[in-house]
């Protein structure tokens, strides 16, 4: 719920601690007893609580006179000045207030008098200041405005009562008032400088009468400047004069007011299960946020702008970070923009910062410390430390107390500031940024089911999108259920399998095909040797001629991992254990002669891993295999695929041959003949559009008549495919 920034009416509210100080203060209010004008002030800086004081002081009064006699109970008016435009309005309706407060206590015909020499006062004053503004533009030497105006001042004054006669009046009627009259007057410090000093004048001067004691409220900086400027005078000499008993209001307790604070900070959040990290808030706060929560009106000033945004993005920031971004917008808005001028710098990887010396982060420290004196001069350590805090990167490179080590992974599954990926969030505050949101990918993770999951990731597919989602998964890979692994390793199969997982909007863009096979290693990773070796056994005996390649390509990693194939050794991916991979290998080598048998193995994306594992598992079966398909003319462009070499040069680009990488299971002339005998027929126009060209490449290689490795152009190739297609 948002906090009005509204003062407490009540000492039952107060969570402060002024009461006794109100109560105080009421009773030295109530125990003056001489009947001379006084003047009370209480100071404080805005937000401090002076009103909330004025309002328990003016309740303890009711409470204490409550008993008295009515001609006993003090009056008490209070007086908004700053509801008024100018001075002369100021002062004629603060005189207006005073009776219309007499009017009401009915029954007493001396207060009612006393209203009534008021009105008289008051049309005089308002009479005088108009005047004045009348002759104001005529104001000249004495003797000239003397010739000027003194006829018609003459004539004006024998027409009005004079203003000292009616003032004594007032002051001979309230000296014989039993009732104490008091008069608050808050907020003074709102008012513009010329309306500061009339305030100040009608207490002193205009309506300085017995038995009235003026209450005021406002901040000495702010009055004292005025003052200065106003009367060009020494503005402290100025108010000791005309204040009796000046007070300053008690400095609020620092813990409670971070105890209001953490109790409304609680009862924004009490309907989520935030995951507090208790370290990292212990350094957020003291070092970000404690600083600029000072007082009642700091905590609802923060608070009421963190529950806005908070209910907006609960789910896609840290809630942390969040708070502390906030405390620096509304009162460090220098680091708040510094901040975000350098996020790139800011959320750096954390590996690339390893390897620095002490000697190259205290002077880091230094430099920046001095960059930050002309950003933030009030404090430019403090802002050194704030972004130290919520940067670890930062941190590290100058030295700082901040020692967290999260990887980027765990910075993004966190949602925090630090991470490259989130840290635009905290400043654009729009839904419409986040592709993926956490509740979607949350749902993924524990309640889709097969179908659902499937389509979801069609439509990401779709939607260019299905490579963040799996950026955002791979932080929390470790959460998924193990009941749900399975259901998870199958769609990213199947997502494998599609067409379009295999294009990108730019040739440096990662094929989303290739992030998904990047997940699925990482879950097999997170995993134990005994679940992985389930999980595997499971995927090798559904799979089938779409994804069989996806299976043997994981296989071999297994068993480069384990040193079986190849000299390197990748630890990483020992998924099973080394006595367990026969299992494995025997079942992919049954569940590929399967698929062999009742399909064709080139009719598959990256048969090159198919073809490489049946092979290392059992050539025999696989010469065997290959020698028959060849037989076949349009399978040699599918095998010569897997032989052809490419070359490029600036804009020009093609293939090239070499009779030792295919000639294992058929010979160049074979291959050649096999390829002219599709030329202008169906089969060729059947073949894919890659196929057509290894053919066409194949062909004017054979035909150059040159040495293995001739290079074979593209757009020759290209230009010459229509001559090939069926007639």
């Amino acid at each position: 719920m948002f906090h009005s920034d509204k003062p407490i009416d009540k000492k039952e509210y107060d969570c402060l601690n002024r009461t006794e100080f109100s109560k105080q203060l009421a009773k030295a209010i109530l125990e003056y007893t001489r009947t001379d004008n006084f003047t009370i002030s209480l100071c404080g800086k805005w937000g401090s609580g002076k009103t909330s004081i004025l309002n328990m002081v003016i309740e303890e009064i009711d409470a204490i006179s409550k008993n008295n006699m009515e001609d006993e109970k003090p009056i008490i008016i209070r007086f908004d000045p700053w509801n008024y435009s100018d001075c002369s309005q100021l002062i004629s309706q603060f005189f207006a207030v005073m009776q219309s407060k007499f009017k009401t206590e009915k029954g007493n015909k001396a207060l009612e008098e006393i209203g009534e020499v008021l009105a008289d006062y008051s049309k005089l004053l308002d009479y005088a200041a108009q005047f004045l503004l009348e002759i104001k533009p005529y104001l000249g030497p004495g003797k000239i405005l003397a010739k000027l105006f003194g006829k018609h001042m003459e004539e004006r004054v024998k027409r009005n009562r004079d203003i000292q006669v009616v003032k004594q009046k007032i002051i001979s009627k309230l000296k014989k008032q039993k009732q104490k009259i008091i008069v608050v007057i808050d907020d003074i410090d709102r008012l513009n400088n010329s309306q500061i000093r009339a305030i100040f004048q009608l207490v002193n001067s205009l309506a300085g009468f017995p038995n009235m004691i003026y209450l005021l409220a406002f901040d000495r900086e702010i009055v004292v400047r005025a003052l200065q400027e106003e009367q060009k005078c020494d503005g402290e000499e100025y108010l000791e004069k005309i204040i009796q008993v000046p007070f300053d209001i008690p400095e609020a307790d620092k813990t409670l007011v971070n105890a209001v604070f953490f109790e409304r900070l609680t009862n924004i959040m009490s309907a989520e299960q935030y995951n507090l990290d208790h370290e990292y808030w212990g350094m957020v706060f003291q070092t970000c946020i404690s600083p600029y929560i000072v007082n009642i009106r700091d905590v609802n000033r923060v608070l009421n702008a963190f529950e806005f945004k908070y209910n907006l993005m609960k789910d896609e920031v840290d809630a942390v970070d969040l708070l502390a971004i906030t405390v620096l917008q509304i009162y460090a808005p220098e680091i708040f923009g510094w901040i975000h001028d350098n996020t790139d710098y800011l959320t750096g990887s954390i590996q690339t910062a390893g390897g620095i010396t002490g000697v190259e982060q205290s002077k880091n420290r230094e430099n920046y410390k001095k960059l930050f004196g002309g950003i933030y001069p009030e404090a430019p350590g403090r802002m050194l430390y704030i972004i130290q805090t919520l940067f670890p990167v930062f941190s590290w490179k100058t030295g700082g107390h901040n020692r967290y080590s999260d990887s980027n992974e765990e910075l993004r599954k966190k949602d925090r500031i630090a991470s490259a990926e989130r840290i635009k969030r905290y400043f654009n505050l729009s839904l419409e940024a986040i592709t993926v949101s956490k509740a979607r990918l949350k749902g993924t993770i524990y309640d889709y089911n097969d179908k659902q999951l499937n389509e979801y990731f069609q439509q990401l597919l779709r939607d260019n999108l299905l490579t963040e989602y799996i950026q955002e998964l791979m932080a929390y890979i470790p959460d998924i259920p193990q009941d749900r692994i399975a259901l998870f390793l199958d769609n990213l199969i199947k997502i494998q399998t599609s067409e379009e997982a295999y294009k990108v909007n730019s040739i440096f863009a990662p094929k989303p095909a290739r992030i998904c096979y990047n997940a699925m290693i990482s879950i097999f990773q997170n995993n134990s040797a005994e679940k992985n070796l389930s999980l595997l056994k499971e995927l090798i005996s559904s799979g089938d001629i779409s994804n069989i390649s996806i299976l043997c390509e994981l296989v071999e990693e297994i068993e480069e991992a384990h040193g079986r194939i190849g000299k390197s050794v990748y630890s990483t991916h020992q998924f099973i254990n080394d006595s367990e991979i026969p299992i494995i290998e025997k079942s992919l080598l049954e569940r590929i002669k399967i698929i062999a048998e009742t399909g064709n193995i080139f009719d598959q994306r990256e048969v090159e891993y198919t073809c490489s594992m049946w092979k290392f598992l059992e050539k025999e079966s696989y010469d065997q295999y290959m020698k028959r398909l060849l037989c076949q003319p349009e399978n040699v462009p599918k095998y010569l695929q897997l032989c052809a070499g490419t070359w490029s040069t600036g804009k020009m680009n093609g293939w090239k041959f070499a009779e030792e990488n295919f000639s294992e299971y058929i010979n160049k002339q074979d291959a050649y003949t096999r390829i002219c005998s599709l030329k202008n027929t169906e089969k060729f126009s059947a073949l894919d559009i890659s196929d057509k060209q290894i053919a066409v490449a194949f062909y004017l290689w054979v035909n150059s008549e040159t040495d293995d490795y001739y290079e074979i152009n593209r757009e020759k190739v290209d230009s010459l495919i229509p001559e090939w297609e069926k007639m």
